[in-house]
C-alpha cells in the first residue's frame, strides 16, 4: 500500500509459470511454497476438465478440474481474509499434492480466527469457504454490502489491541484488492477454459406433509438467505426443511405465531407471537424462545443484517435489533395509509416497501405504489405504481402484480425502473396483507400458489364449524361484506372502483342480484323482516346511512348525514326493528351510536370508542349488544377483546375470557353463545355458552376453524355471518378451497430468468 492509501496489486504466479524450467511444469529450483504453485502448466491446458489455478487458494471445484465461475473467486478471497486475520494459510502443505488434498477434505483451523474478529467477519469467512458452491456466498457485492454495514466490524468477543482494531479498520478499503489478487486464478481459468454452461432453471413442488399444513392467512414461508433452507408455520411449530434433504424437521414454539424470518447466517428463525405481541427467535435446530421485542402489532417480518425490520397494522415500518431493546421508527403512521414489505437497498441508505390507500378499513392493493425513502433525509419517491411486495434482485425490482410476479431493471443508485416488466413467475397467492413469496441471495424462489388475480380472488361459502366449505353456486369476485337473513345474503364487493350490494336469495336457482346502482356503497345490514337493508353509500359526496327494500319499491331512504371527515358504519339492526347500532370513523377512532328509526335521532352508546372496528351486535333477544375495543395497535392490552353490554342502559360492561386478539363477534340464533375470531392470522375462532342470570359469566371456549372470515384481520370490518340454522357463511380463498394445507413450489437459479425472461408456470 503506498502512503496515500492506494493499494497496488502485483500477481506474478502466471510469469513464473511461464519462466520455470522448459515450459513443461517442472517446478526448477523454487522455493517450493504452494503459493508459488504454478498457476498453469503448459499452454496445451485449455481445455475443460484441466486444473488450473494458485494451489494455496483454489477451490474446490478448481481442483476437481469442474467448470468455473466467481464463486471460485470469492473462496480464494476467503482465504486471503483468513491469511490476513491469522498469519497463516487456510491450508498449508508441503507440497502442491497434500495441499489440494486438504482443499477438497481438510476443515479449517477456525479457532486461529483471533477473538477480537467481530463475529459478522467470521461467519462472513465461514461462509466464503463452504465447500459447496450452492451454499457459499455468491457475489462480491454481497461481502460488500455486509462489511459495509454499520456495525459490521463491531469488537463483541475479546477486547481488541490497536492493531486488531486497525486490522478490522483496513478491511473495507481493500476489499476490492483481495478479490483481484484471490481471483487472479479465477480470472484466468475462466478465460482459459470453456464458457460455464448456465445453471438450469429447476421447479419442484414441496407438499405439506400430514399435520403440518401451512398457515396462509399471513406469509407464512420463509428461504433461509442461501437458498438452503426453506420454513413454514404449522400450527405451534415451526417446519424447517433443508432442500437437500428429504425429510423436514419440526420446531416445536409453543405458541401462536406466524411471519417467519430467517437471520442473515441462517442459524435462527424470528416470528410474530399475536398473543404476547412480540417478535421472537429460536435457533434453527430447536431450544429456548428469546424475546426480541414487544407492544407490536406486525404484519410482515423481514431480517437482514441491520436487523429486524417489521411494519404495523398502523401503517409504520419499525426496526429493532436481534438482541432486544427498543425499536426504531423508520417510516411513521399515517392517517388512511397501509403499508408491506419493507427491505433495504444495498448500501443501507434506502428503504423499499410497498404502501396502499385504505379504503373502508382494507387495503387497495391493486392501485398500491413500491416506495423508496431515505433513511437519511426521509424523502419518498414512488418507484412503481400498481405493483406491490417489491424486492430488490440482482440489478431488478421484482414485483408482484394480479398474483402475477414481474421482474423490470432497477438502478438502486438513481432509484429508478428501466425496460419494460418481465412477468416471471403466475399465480402466487396473496393472503393477509403479504405475499406468499420467498427469495434467497443465491436465486432460490419459494412460493404458494394462488389467482393470477386478486380482483376476483373470494368466494362464498357455507360451513358448520369444522366441516366443509359449500361453496355458492356464484361466480367468483371482490367480495368484502356478507350478512345472511331467514332466507337471502346480502353481499358488499369492491373492486377499487366501483363498491355495490347484492343480494342472493339462498335455495333454488337464483343468480346474484345488483341492489345498488348509484354511488358506492358498503357494509349491507338486514332487517329483521328480511325486507329492507341498510349499507353505507357515499351518494351526495357523504358516507352516510340508507335503507332500500330488496323487492326494489320504495325508492332509497337516507337514515343519517355524515359530517365532514366522517364515514358512518351500519353494524345490526336491532330484533324489533326499531334502532340500528352503527359507528363513525373519524380521524381514525370509531363511535359507537344508536340510530332510531322513527326519529332518526343518533346518540352515543356507552361512551364506547375504539380504534379499530367495533362490530357491534344485538343479541337475538334484543337484550344485549356485543362489541369490540381496541384502545391502541398493542394487541396485549388487557382492556381489548370482546365485551357484552346490557341494552339500552349500557349501565354494565362483562368481557369475554381473553383468547388472543378477539375481533368481529356474532350470537349464536338462540342467544346461548357468542362466537368471534381469536386471532385472523390463525385462522381460528372460539364459541363461549354465556350464563344470564343477572349479570353474564362465560363458559370453556370452544375453538374451531374460521374458514369463512376471509383472511380478515382485526382492523378489518367483519366478512362473514351466522345463519338461522347455526351454520356459517362468508367469504374465502378460492384457491385454498377451505383447506389450509398447500404445496410449496420451489423455484432454484431463478435468476436466471432474468438473463433469458420467460414466464415461469
Amino acid at each position: 500500500m503506498r502512503s496515500d492509501g492506494t493499494v497496488k496489486v502485483l500477481d506474478f504466479g502466471l510469469a513464473k509459470a511461464m519462466d520455470r524450467g522448459s515450459g513443461t511444469g517442472d517446478r526448477g529450483s523454487g522455493s517450493g511454497d504452494v503459493a508459488d504453485s504454478p498457476t498453469i502448466t503448459t499452454p496445451a491446458m485449455t481445455m475443460r476438465g484441466v486444473i488450473m489455478g494458485t494451489a494455496a487458494y483454489m477451490s474446490p471445484e478448481q481442483a476437481k478440474g469442474k467448470p468455473l465461475d466467481k464463486r471460485a473467486d470469492i473462496w480464494a478471497f476467503g482465504c486471503v481474509l483468513y491469511e490476513m486475520l491469522t498469519g497463516r494459510r487456510v491450508f498449508d502443505a508441503e507440497d502442491v499434492s497434500e495441499t489440494l488434498a486438504a482443499v477438497l477434505r481438510a476443515e479449517p483451523e477456525w479457532s486461529a480466527i483471533p477473538l477480537s474478529t467481530a463475529p459478522g467477519v467470521t461467519r462472513l469467512i465461514k461462509r466464503c469457504l463452504e465447500r459447496d458452491p450452492r451454499r457459499r456466498v455468491a457475489d462480491m457485492s454481497t461481502v460488500r454490502f455486509v462489511l459495509d454495514e454499520p456495525g459490521a466490524l463491531a469488537e463483541s468477543v475479546a477486547p481488541a489491541t490497536a492493531a486488531t482494531t486497525t486490522k478490522s479498520r483496513l478491511l473495507i478499503p481493500i476489499v476490492a484488492a483481495l478479490v483481484a489478487v484471490a481471483g487472479a486464478a479465477g480470472y484466468w481459468a475462466s478465460r482459459w477454459t470453456e464458457p460455464a454452461i448456465p445453471a438450469p432453471v429447476t421447479r419442484f413442488v414441496i407438499p405439506a406433509p400430514e399435520g403440518q399444513a401451512i398457515l396462509t392467512t399471513r406469509a407464512a414461508i420463509a428461504l433461509s438467505p442461501d437458498g438452503s433452507q426453506v420454513a413454514w408455520i404449522a400450527g405451534d411449530d415451526l417446519v424447517i426443511r433443508r432442500l437437500a434433504e428429504f425429510q423436514p424437521r419440526v420446531v416445536p414454539i409453543g405458541m401462536l405465531a406466524w411471519l417467519p424470518a430467517f437471520s442473515p447466517d441462517g442459524e435462527w428463525i424470528a416470528f410474530y407471537s399475536a398473543s404476547e405481541g412480540a417478535i421472537k427467535k429460536v435457533s434453527v435446530t430447536g431450544g429456548t424462545v428469546l424475546r426480541v421485542c414487544g407492544g407490536l402489532s406486525v404484519n410482515y417480518l423481514t431480517w437482514d443484517t441491520s436487523g429486524l425490520l417489521a411494519s404495523t397494522g398502523g401503517g409504520a415500518i419499525l426496526r429493532c435489533s436481534p438482541s432486544g431493546g427498543a425499536t426504531e421508527v423508520l417510516v411513521k403512521e399515517e392517517v388512511g395509509r397501509a403499508v408491506a414489505g419493507p427491505t433495504l437497498l444495498p448500501g443501507g441508505e434506502a428503504l423499499m416497501f410497498t404502501q396502499a390507500d385504505l379504503q373502508s378499513g382494507t387495503a387497495n392493493w391493486e392501485t398500491a405504489q413500491v416506495v423508496v425513502q431515505s433513511l437519511r433525509t426521509g424523502e419518498q419517491k414512488v418507484v412503481l405504481s400498481g405493483g406491490h411486495d417489491g424486492r430488490f434482485a440482482r440489478g431488478h425490482l421484482l414485483y408482484l402484480a394480479g398474483g402475477v410476479l414481474f421482474a423490470v431493471p432497477f438502478d438502486p443508485v438513481k432509484q429508478q425502473v428501466g425496460g419494460t416488466p418481465v412477468p416471471i413467475i403466475e399465480g402466487v397467492l396473496r393472503a393477509g396483507g403479504s405475499a406468499q413469496l420467498a427469495i434467497s441471495t443465491t436465486g432460490v424462489m419459494a412460493y404458494l400458489p394462488g389467482p393470477t388475480s386478486t380482483k376476483n380472488a373470494a368466494a362464498i361459502g357455507v360451513a358448520a364449524r369444522a366441516g366443509a366449505i359449500t361453496r355458492l353456486p356464484i361466480p367468483d369476485g371482490p367480495y368484502q361484506h356478507v350478512r345472511a337473513s331467514r332466507d337471502g345474503v346480502a353481499i358488499g364487493s369492491d373492486d377499487g372502483k366501483q363498491a355495490i350490494v347484492w343480494i342472493y336469495k339462498l335455495g333454488g336457482t337464483a343468480t346474484l342480484q345488483r341492489l345498488t346502482l348509484e354511488g358506492n356503497n358498503r357494509f349491507p345490514i338486514w332487517s329483521p323482516d328480511g325486507a329492507s337493508v341498510a349499507f353505507q353509500s357515499d351518494r351526495g359526496n357523504e358516507p352516510g346511512i340508507y335503507r332500500q327494500r330488496v323487492d326494489g319499491t320504495g325508492g332509497v331512504e337516507r337514515l343519517t348525514s355524515a359530517a365532514a371527515g366522517e364515514k358512518h358504519v351500519p353494524e345490526s339492526w336491532s330484533p324489533d326493528g326499531w334502532v340500528i347500532s352503527y359507528t363513525v370513523l373519524k380521524d381514525q377512532t370509531y363511535s359507537l351510536r344508536i340510530l332510531t328509526l322513527a326519529n332518526k335521532r343518533s346518540e352515543a352508546f356507552a361512551g364506547v370508542t375504539s380504534q379499530e372496528p367495533i362490530s357491534s351486535v344485538f343479541s337475538p333477544d334484543g337484550k344485549w349488544l356485543a362489541y369490540v375495543r381496541a384502545p391502541g395497535d398493542d394487541i396485549t392490552m388487557p382492556d381489548r377483546g370482546v365485551f357484552v353490554r346490557p341494552f339500552p342502559s349500557g349501565s354494565a360492561v362483562y368481557q369475554a375470557p381473553r383468547q388472543y386478539v378477539d375481533f368481529s363477534p356474532v350470537w349464536t340464533p338462540d342467544g346461548s353463545e357468542l362466537a368471534f375470531v381469536t386471532s385472523g392470522s390463525s385462522g381460528q375462532m372460539a364459541a363461549m355458552r354465556l350464563n344470564i342470570s343477572g349479570g353474564i359469566s362465560f363458559g370453556p371456549p370452544v375453538v374451531f376453524p374460521a374458514s369463512l372470515n376471509g383472511g380478515r384481520l382485526s382492523g378489518q370490518p367483519r366478512g362473514f355471518d351466522i345463519m338461522p340454522d347455526g351454520r356459517f357463511i362468508g367469504v374465502f380463498s378460492p384457491s385454498a378451497d377451505g383447506s389450509s394445507r398447500m404445496e410449496i413450489r420451489v423455484v432454484l437459479n431463478a435468476f436466471e430468468v432474468l438473463k433469458q425472461p420467460a414466464l415461469a408456470k
